[in-house]
This record gives C-alpha cells, sequence and structure tokens, in this order.
C-alpha cells in the first residue's frame, strides 16, 4: 500500500468493480489506493496507471482482441470475489435470474 496505511477493501474499492467482478465481467481500472488491493494486474483484471490515456487504450484493445485474456480474467476475479465476500455468490445468482428475467 503506498500510503502505509491500512484500507478495508470494502470501503476505499468502488463497488462498481466489485459488482462486476462478481458477474463475471473483465475489469480495467486505473492503480488507486484500495483497487490495487482487491484487482491484480494480469490475474484479475489490468491496471493502468492514472493518466495513462494510451496504457488504458492498449488494455481495452487488449481485452477486445484475446477472447481468452477476457475469459480467464473474469474467472479469477469471480472466484476471488465469491472468496472474500461470501455474498457475492448471491448477488452474481440473483443478477443471472433476473438477465434471464427480461
Amino acid at each position: 500500500m503506498r500510503s502505509g496505511r491500512k484500507t478495508a477493501i470494502g470501503t476505499s474499492c468502488p463497488n462498481v468493480l466489485k459488482e462486476a467482478m462478481a458477474v463475471g465481467v473483465p475489469v480495467v481500472t486505473t492503480r488507486l489506493e484500495g483497487i490495487e488491493e482487491l484487482v491484480t494486474h494480469e490475474e484479475t483484471g489490468l491496471l493502468t496507471n492514472s493518466g495513462d490515456i494510451q496504457g488504458l487504450a492498449k488494455s481495452l484493445q487488449r481485452l477486445l482482441t484475446d477472447p481468452e485474456l477476457r475469459r480467464r480474467l473474469a474467472d479469477q476475479a469471480r472466484q476471488l470475489i465469491e472468496k472474500r465476500f461470501k455474498p457475492a455468490g448471491e448477488f452474481r445468482q440473483a443478477q443471472t435470474a433476473s438477465w434471464r428475467n427480461d
């Protein structure tokens, strides 16, 4: 952690990242405090430096053109969320059920 402070993932990481990861959506995000505690580059998502537009574009292009990378990142991220946040599995099941009913 950059600041030397301990932070709780639940309070320092945007919910949208946790929600995307819980339902199997691969994520691209910036290296900010709290996010790196949840997203590990090349394992559970892709990280770019804040303000690095070229790096962001490159990461998005990789996801668009590499289906295996998308699957691997999404699967590993979903597993991480289910392991760390017990209700995530229930959230994913509820989301899947609601999508099927649309």
